[in-house]
């Protein structure tokens, strides 16, 4: 992609679940950190995380567009549908978050993620924007897990009501001997310590 310039507007951040990394203002406004060891972020297929994207500003907030791509079938042109993972609409806020999930058929291996920010105009994956900037992240990809079979026999006496993980909580009521509930998500930092309820 192209991008004239970045002294007005710029990705400050981003969040994806544990992974966190703030690059500021670059000295060009487009940068691949693609190759920084360091900086690989592991996802697992059809698996939702939490993703926020950080707006830096020159001289206070401008509506800026958000999107977020990347390549499943490894042509490097994020030009299939299902390639855009997040698009924004015009908006003038320095965070936004949002739940971010590779198709549960995307195969394992290494992925392009690439991050844009602009002002004006929607970015375009490979196009030019006057104003913004734009960030390469590499993925790795880990296949979707296949849990065993588990389900009661009758919950006509008992059963799971609720799950209460720190600030998270889920009421499912009877759920008929099992529930699938990995849609639901939420953040923690490793090392912390979490009350856990079940009713």
């Amino acid at each position: 992609p192209t991008v004239n310039t970045n002294a007005y507007n710029w990705i400050d951040a981003i969040l994806l679940d544990t992974f966190y990394q703030q690059t500021g203002q670059n000295e060009a406004p487009f940068s691949s950190l693609e190759a920084e060891e360091e900086k690989l972020i592991s996802v697992r297929a059809g698996q939702p995380y939490l993703m926020s994207l950080f707006a830096g500003f020159q001289g206070g907030t401008i509506p800026v567009y958000w999107r977020v791509w990347v390549v499943l079938n490894e042509d490097g042109d994020f030009e299939e549908e299902e390639e855009q993972l997040f698009h924004s609409g015009q908006q003038a806020i320095d965070a936004l978050s949002f739940q971010f999930q590779l198709p549960s058929e995307t195969a394992a291996g290494l992925k392009t993620m690439r991050v844009s920010q602009s002002f004006l105009a929607p970015p375009d994956p490979c196009g030019v924007s006057l104003y913004g900037e734009t960030e390469d992240y590499r993925l790795r990809v880990i296949g979707p897990v296949e849990y065993c079979a588990s389900t009661g026999q009758s919950t006509s006496q008992e059963w799971v009501e609720a799950v209460q993980i720190g600030g998270l909580e889920n009421t499912s009521g009877n759920d008929g001997g099992y529930g699938n509930h990995t849609g639901i998500s939420m953040s923690a930092q490793p090392g912390a310590v979490l009350p856990v309820v079940l009713t």
